[in-house]
């Protein structure tokens, strides 16, 4: 099964982190869009192995980003 995580992407130069809202502790860093969305994917990916329960994704449209870029990162459960 297919979920949609919402990540919040932050740049500055050539430093690229994301958050994931629904998944405090789970970050990533990469070199850029591509890489960072690859990272985060992993990274929520080993996160959501650890829960006994794995949260729903919030809706797009209710991440408060601060003005930063939110992506849907899909990931197979």
């Amino acid at each position: 099964m297919k979920v949609e995580f919402p990540i919040i992407i932050e740049h500055e130069g050539s430093d690229w982190f994301a958050s994931t809202p629904d998944l405090p502790g789970c970050f990533a860093t990469g070199n850029g869009l591509e890489q960072i969305i690859r990272n985060a994917r992993r990274a929520i990916s080993l996160h959501v192995v650890s829960l006994a329960v794995v949260p729903s994704p919030s809706n797009f449209s209710d991440i408060d980003s601060d003005g930063n870029k939110v992506v849907l990162v899909d990931i197979d459960i």
